[in-house]
């Protein structure tokens, strides 16, 4: 996972038409990759900095150490992630669902 210091990074997915789709642009105080703390599945799109960016990295190993030193705080963590992750999905499922009731209207 990275927590964004400085700069920005726009999280991408590529197209048929080879252009890239920016799903978000993240600034100072944002972070993504979350779902990597969490498993090792491939990840679904691309983080690109487009500016100078400074970023803090937190990984899989760290957590896990955490967990088992400092259940506590590990737990903590492990809810938030899993109220930020519900929370996106949600935004996510909505995003679909508006743009599959547009297509119903055309």
């Amino acid at each position: 996972m990275f927590i964004v210091r400085a700069g920005q990074i726009d999280i991408m997915m590529p197209r048929d038409n080879d252009e890239d789709l920016i799903l978000a642009s993240l600034g100072p105080g944002a972070f993504l990759g979350e779902l990597a703390l969490l498993d090792d599945s491939p990840r679904s799109a691309s983080a690109v900095a487009p500016t100078e960016t400074m970023a803090l990295a937190f990984f899989r190993a760290d957590l896990n150490k955490l967990i088992d030193t400092e259940a506590h705080i590990g737990s903590k963590i492990l809810k938030e992630l899993a109220l930020i992750i519900g929370k996106r999905l949600k935004v996510t499922n909505e995003q679909l669902y508006s743009s599959h009731d547009l297509d119903k209207d055309a």
